[in-house]
């Protein structure tokens, strides 16, 4: 399975990353920088 794979601030994504891809996923990180958290034009 592809999976595009958001990456922010949280905790255990590095993990979470780590074992989809030993359990045979494609996973395609993406990093966006928001400019408002509450609503995002561009991000939506």
């Amino acid at each position: 399975m592809k999976l595009l794979f958001f990456k922010s601030n949280l905790l255990m994504q590095e993990d979470l990353q780590e074992t989809l891809l030993r359990e045979g996923h494609e996973v395609h990180p993406v990093t966006y920088n928001f400019s408002d958290f509450e609503r995002d034009d561009f991000f939506l």
